[in-house]
C-alpha cells in the first residue's frame, strides 16, 4: 500500500477535498519534508522554495521530478549547490 502526500500553501478547500477523495493526504508546511526518506518519489512543480536543497539536507530520495525554468535564448542552468549536484538531482 503506497502512501501519497501533497503539500502546497495555495491549495483551496476544494483542492484538498478532491485530493482526499483520491486517497492523497494533504500536509501543511513543513510536514511534507518530514515524510521524505530513501523510498520517496518527489514531484515538484514550480516551487517557490529550494525543494532540491532542503531534500538534500534530509536524505536522498528514490526519485525526484521537477520542471525546469527555461528562459528564452538561454540554456538551462546547472544548480550551483554542491549538495544537489552530488546527489545527481539536476
Amino acid at each position: 500500500n503506497m502512501k501519497c502526500y501533497a503539500q502546497d500553501p495555495l491549495y483551496t478547500i476544494i483542492d484538498k477535498q478532491v485530493l482526499h477523495e483520491a486517497g492523497i493526504t494533504v500536509l501543511d508546511d513543513p510536514k511534507g519534508f518530514l515524510e521524505i526518506d530513501e523510498t520517496t518519489v518527489i514531484l515538484s512543480q514550480a516551487p517557490d522554495i529550494p525543494v532540491r536543497q532542503v531534500t538534500a539536507d534530509i536524505t536522498k530520495p528514490a526519485m525526484m521530478i521537477w520542471n525546469k525554468v527555461v528562459q528564452h535564448n538561454r540554456p538551462p542552468q546547472t544548480p550551483k549547490d554542491s549538495r544537489v549536484r552530488s546527489m545527481g538531482l539536476w
